[in-house]
């Protein structure tokens, strides 16, 4: 699921049925994201699952990784294949392809 369509599943529930139903809410969040109402406040909250949240983290991980590969090895296709080992499978122009969109 892409983070426009988790987020696409959002729903709004009040502040206090986190006390009154807090499985329910648990429930809601495991599956998108809960807007948490709080009356009187200036801004509301944001209930996610720990997945979700780590999610960005993965990217960015990956994301290093590979710059690092490409600054060690000087080159697309061997830090693409260092980070991402299962490129073997892909043809030679499955290969190709992948690189020129991984650094497009």
């Amino acid at each position: 699921m892409t983070t426009a369509e988790y987020r696409a599943h959002e729903q709004a529930v009040p502040w206090s049925d986190v006390s009154r139903d807090s499985r329910n809410v648990a429930d809601k969040a495991s599956h998108g994201p809960v807007r948490l109402v709080r009356r009187g406040a200036d801004t509301d909250l944001i209930l996610i699952s720990a997945d979700h949240y780590r999610r960005p983290d993965e990217g960015l991980f990956t994301a290093l990784r590979l710059l690092d590969a490409y600054a060690e090895l000087g080159s697309r296709e061997k830090a693409a294949r260092r980070v991402f080992p299962w490129m073997d499978f892909l043809s030679d122009a499955g290969q190709a392809e992948f690189v020129r969109e991984l650094f497009a």
